[in-house]
């Protein structure tokens, strides 16, 4: 299983990356767990390290993805 978080604060841009990681785990034939966040404060809060890959927007409303990182 790979885990991914998707952290994006635009609702398309979410579902787009939902779609391209749905269809690279049924062309892999793995599992791709994906938890959202709207906002990098969201992610960095309570953080945990259990992440494979984090994809993050740049320029987010309250924290953006570089502070974020």
């Amino acid at each position: 299983m790979v885990r991914v978080a998707v952290v994006e604060d635009e609702a398309s841009s979410r579902q787009l990356l939902a779609d391209y990681l749905a269809r690279y785990g049924e062309e892999r034939g793995i599992t791709v767990s994906v938890d959202y966040f709207e906002d990098g404060g969201s992610i960095v809060g309570n953080y945990k390290p259990i992440y494979d890959i984090i994809l993050t927007d740049i320029q987010m409303k309250h924290v953006d993805g570089l502070s974020a990182a």
